[in-house]
């Protein structure tokens, strides 16, 4: 309706490649049907091609930058833009890392824009900002937004 009505609106597809909501359900983008066998696979970047959005921009989710990026120049476009931020959804036992991320204690100067992602594995204590080893997926968003570089996944960790 936005394309042929000429409308502006920017769209975001966030692909975890399941259906982590309610279950790590397959879908029709993940190449598998309901029972577990091979099927072919929707290809979003396609589909929404197909519907007639001429500007389409995959990204990485985790990487904020581009996000953004895409993001501002999506918005800017002057027509229906989509933006799919792609990344395996984290709960699925066979993305997960086995580095966490750690709070170098000195660096941190207490400012919690790693408070503000929502994060459930970063908390603050009182006694300052500690990441849970066992709850972090390593995805490095928080890192990212450390503008104090406090948080890495080497060195003094959690104080």
């Amino acid at each position: 309706d936005v394309v042929y009505n000429k409308g502006i609106m920017t769209t975001v597809i966030l692909d975890n490649s399941i259906t982590g909501m309610t279950g790590h359900q397959h879908n029709p983008a993940t190449g598998y049907t309901i029972r577990m066998e091979p099927t072919r696979k929707v290809d979003l970047e396609a589909l929404v091609r197909a519907c007639g959005v001429a500007h389409v921009t995959v990204v990485d989710a985790y990487d904020l930058a581009a996000v953004e990026k895409a993001l501002r120049a999506a918005m800017s476009c002057g027509e229906p833009a989509v933006v799919i931020a792609r990344k395996p959804c984290v709960l699925l036992e066979k993305n997960r890392r086995v580095s966490p991320y750690g709070v170098v204690a000195d660096k941190c100067k207490q400012c919690k824009a790693c408070m503000k992602l929502g994060c459930p594995a970063v908390t603050d204590t009182g006694a300052g900002i500690a990441i849970d080893a066992n709850l972090c997926n390593a995805c490095g968003v928080c890192a990212q937004v450390c503008k104090f570089d406090a948080i890495t996944q080497e060195g003094v960790r959690n104080g």
